[in-house]
């Protein structure tokens, strides 16, 4: 089975959301974290495609979730293998995507629930030897947030839901870096839909990487669905009775591998 290109569409809304399943998206053990150049020309193309999109659009930070986005495999946060063994987890999508990006001026930085930031950075030097990712940033873990070098981030910095505190932390370190960015300059690329939305409802901008389709670039708004849909059940005086909405609230106190996705995203369908 071929990889999917990220196929990026700046004016396109979210049809259909759907987020992650520990589902692989090869059939094929062996093509898993196969070179970029095993991509065909044509996949390659429309690789190059996206980037010129998002440069396009005026993105200047590509934010990447890892588990099931990045790497075709969700580790928990307990991956006990060697950075090489998690290297060749590595979707070749992005093994072709991330280089462009950063040839095309793009910045690009991993944000993700798992604390083994340290680990993520290390797989991708070992996935990316020709290219210069030294200087990249992670940020992972969930009430502490932990740097690609190990370190704890000033919890100062870090406010927000989700990984909206993920990419606080990314944007303080670049602010120190001389760089600062507005939010609709950041894309966010992440299999869960509550991150999407977060993303969203801040301004940025959200590719849902979707395993069944293709990940969309939707553009940003000030509100999000979740808000929408409580204030007009509220209207209702009948918030109580709507068990979408009580799903929604029981996934976002929840661990990401313990919320009720599908359910939250058939509720969502046609927003």
């Amino acid at each position: 089975m071929p990889p999917p290109s990220l196929s990026i569409d700046t004016a396109a809304p979210i049809a259909r959301p759907r987020s992650g399943s520990v589902t692989s998206l090869y059939d094929d053990e062996d093509f898993a974290g196969s070179p970029p150049d095993n991509l065909s020309e044509a996949e390659l193309c429309r690789i190059r495609e996206d980037v010129a999109t998002l440069t396009g659009a005026a993105v200047r930070l590509l934010a990447v979730d890892a588990d099931l986005t990045l790497f075709r495999v969700h580790t928990g946060g307990k991956w006990r293998g060697t950075p090489e063994g998690l290297s060749r987890h590595i979707r070749p999508l992005f093994l072709a995507l991330i280089p462009e990006a950063l040839a095309a001026g793009l910045l690009v930085a991993i944000v993700t629930f798992s604390p083994q930031a340290r680990l993520i950075h290390e797989a991708i030097m070992v996935a990316m030897p020709d290219v210069d990712v030294s200087d990249m940033i992670v940020r992972g873990g969930q009430r502490q947030i932990v740097c690609e070098n190990g370190d704890l981030a000033d919890p100062a910095v870090c406010e927000g839901a989700r990984k909206q505190k993920h990419i606080a932390s990314v944007l303080d370190c670049l602010c120190a870096r001389g760089t600062r960015l507005q939010p609709d300059e950041i894309v966010l690329v992440d299999d869960d839909l509550f991150n999407v939305e977060e993303a969203r409802d801040h301004g940025m901008r959200g590719a849902l990487f979707n395993l069944d389709s293709t990940a969309k670039l939707p553009r940003p708004r000030r509100r999000g669905s979740v808000m929408e849909m409580e204030s007009a059940a509220k209207l209702e005086e009948s918030i109580e009775t709507v068990p979408s909405i009580q799903a929604m609230r029981r996934a976002r106190s929840m661990p990401l591998e313990e919320a009720p996705v599908g359910q939250y995203c058939r509720s969502a369908e046609g927003m």
